[in-house]
């Protein structure tokens, strides 16, 4: 059904949105502790409010609306990471177009731990400069439940170091129930540990470059769909698009970007730096297939806890110093690109005369 009111524009809300959380995570970071829980709860009900009030904002939405209509009413048989949405939608199918309070739940994972997690390192200004500049935050309203596994998953790194098994595990079964994806990440707990030099991952990133301009890379995807169990039935067609290679700003500045801070780390963050050389590997393959890429950010989450320790101490050289400020500068530009990039959909919340009439806008 086509939109029946002007949406607000979306660069000016959003923009708005993004200053406001830099300037309340930089005021935490100069308050009293004792103010500091009060500023997180004031960036997490903005957050919440914003994202958890939209209307049909998001590719996805629409889809989420009619997987809760159908676990309302249908008592099918209920996959592993659909058993939270599904019972979620039985209690809250008693009210009207309870799908709101399905997908509230799932934005206020998201936002609790991105504080919690940004609020331990004492640089949460850093954290949310990564979830907008590396585009999570609009991706936040879309891959609604993938989000919220990844952010729970922001914990994880700090156990791998202190070779928590068990913990990591818990946190793996409570991430995987959200999204089947986060599966995915367990071998993450032996893989990051090991020891590889700087010149070995450098040349390895660069070769993967160079492997994706030549084409070769779509044989591997092709195997890696085939191989990974529920993937190889889902997403098998998306393999297609994998013949297709331009150097696009938002890939060819992000495959720099990753260069960049897996050449600053030093070793000793040696479970941060093996996560972001290892994601940067799965991005620079994924090109054009949207569901590795994605997969990739949960390897890239290491960027947060990573950039929030570079911060906080002295950097080795000047050349690194250098490369920190233009991550930072990095950040900060696409961070209002791609709230620029989505324009083209605009925002809408609940009280809109759409919601009312349930208008959803063409897909």
């Amino acid at each position: 059904m086509p939109h029946e009111e002007k949406m607000i524009n979306t660069v000016g809300v959003y923009g708005v949105v993004f200053l406001y959380s830099m300037a309340l995570t930089g005021l935490n970071q100069r308050i009293r502790s004792n103010d500091k829980l009060l500023i997180n709860v004031i960036l997490f009900t903005i957050l919440f409010l914003f994202v958890s009030l939209r209307f049909d904002v998001g590719s996805d939405y629409y889809n989420y609306t009619l997987m809760f209509d159908y676990y309302a009413s249908e008592s099918p048989r209920i996959r592993l990471d659909r058993w939270i949405y599904y019972t979620l939608s039985r209690i809250f199918s008693y009210y009207q177009n309870g799908y709101v309070f399905v997908l509230g739940f799932y934005t206020g994972i998201t936002y609790f731990f991105l504080i919690r997690e940004g609020s331990k390192t004492k640089l949460l200004a850093w954290y949310m400069l990564c979830f907008f500049g590396l585009d999570l935050f609009v991706d936040s309203l879309d891959r609604i439940r993938q989000l919220s596994a990844m952010m729970v998953l922001l914990a994880s790194f700090e156990l791998i170091h202190k070779r928590k098994i068990k913990s990591f595990f818990i946190l793996i079964i409570i991430a995987s129930s959200i999204h089947i994806s986060a599966l995915l990440f367990t071998p993450a707990y032996w893989v990051l540990q090991i020891r590889l030099s700087n010149k070995i991952q450098i040349f390895s990133i660069v070769f993967t470059i160079v492997l994706v301009v030549t084409g070769f890379t779509s044989s591997i995807i092709g195997f890696i769909f085939e191989s990974t169990p529920f993937y190889n039935g889902i997403y098998k067609g998306f393999i297609s698009t994998q013949n297709q290679f331009n150097t696009g700003l938002g890939y060819a500045s992000k495959v720099i970007f990753l260069l960049l801070a897996t050449y600053i780390l030093p070793k000793k963050l040696l479970i941060l730096k093996n996560s972001i050389f290892l994601g940067s590997i799965i991005y620079i393959i994924s090109f054009g297939n949207l569901n590795i890429e994605r997969f990739s950010n949960y390897f890239l989450l290491a960027i947060f806890p990573a950039g929030a320790y570079l911060w906080s101490t002295r950097f080795e050289s000047y050349r690194k110093c250098i490369c920190a400020i233009m991550i930072f500068i990095y950040l900060g530009f696409f961070a209002i690109y791609n709230l620029q990039d989505r324009s083209h959909i605009g925002y809408q919340t609940i009280f809109s005369q759409n919601f009312s009439a349930q208008a959803f806008r063409k897909r």
